[in-house]
C-alpha cells in the first residue's frame, strides 16, 4: 500500500488523490512538493483525530522527506526491527528501490501501555461497529 501511494505520487502526478492535491517536481533536489486543491474539510474527522493530525504536523511540518525517512529509520524503531527480523538488509542489496511487502504494525509502540491499549481496543470496537453498519445500510 504505501509503495503505491509513493509511486503514485512520485510517477503519477498524485494518481488517485489527484482530486485532493496537486503533485508539484521540484528539480533542485529530485523531490516533489504536495500541496491540497482545495480546503481542508475536516467534517471527516473527529475531534481527537484533528488533534492528533494537528500534533503530527506541528512536530514534522519542517521536515523534508529525507529527515523523515532518517525518523522512521532509526535504530530500534519499528522499520528497522523489521528489517533485521525479515533480513531485509540482505534481500536489498543490489536493489535500487528497496521496498517489502512486510506490514509494520504500529500498535506495537502502544502494546505496553495498557491504557493506550485499551483506548486502541476500544477504538478498532467501534471502527468495526461502524464499517458493519455501514454496509449493513447500504444493503437496504
Amino acid at each position: 500500500m504505501a509503495d503505491t501511494i509513493y509511486f503514485d505520487f512520485s510517477l503519477n502526478s498524485g494518481g488517485e488523490f489527484s482530486s485532493y492535491i496537486n503533485v508539484i517536481p521540484v528539480k533542485r533536489n529530485k523531490g516533489i512538493k504536495i500541496e491540497p486543491v482545495g480546503e481542508f474539510d475536516d467534517s471527516e474527522f473527529s475531534d481527537f483525530e484533528i488533534e492528533l493530525i494537528d500534533s503530527v504536523v506541528d512536530e514534522f511540518k519542517d521536515y523534508n522527506s529525507k529527515q523523515l525517512i532518517e525518523y522512521l529509520h532509526q535504530t530500534d524503531s519499528l522499520w528497522h526491527k523489521s528489517m533485521i527480523e525479515n533480513d531485509l538488509e540482505n534481500k536489498w542489496k543490489g536493489e535500487e528501490t528497496k521496498t517489502s511487502n512486510f506490514v509494520i504494525e504500529l500498535y506495537q509502540l502502544i502494546k505496553s501501555d495498557p491504557g493506550k491499549s485499551n483506548i486502541f481496543q476500544n477504538v478498532q470496537e467501534s471502527r468495526h461497529l461502524y464499517i458493519f453498519n455501514k454496509e449493513l445500510c447500504l444493503r437496504k
